[in-house]
């Protein structure tokens, strides 16, 4: 994790101080995005469940009516 910045200060040829903060940057964008896409997944996990639980409502109505 230290030679992260130090790469980072080489290889865009600025200060490691900027190369700490665009090293942060970058992991903070990186968790938020991996946090992001774990909520859509959790979100369209309930919304199918969601649907099946409809499904299987409106097969108990027809039941109930045929």
């Amino acid at each position: 994790m230290n030679n992260d910045h130090e790469e980072v200060s080489r290889s865009l040829n600025v200060s490691v101080e900027r190369a700490r903060e665009v090293v942060k940057i970058f992991k903070l964008t990186t968790d938020a995005c991996s946090e992001a896409k774990q909520l859509q997944i959790i979100r369209e996990k309930k919304l199918i469940e969601s649907l099946r639980t409809a499904q299987d409502d409106e097969r108990t109505v027809q039941c109930c009516f045929w």
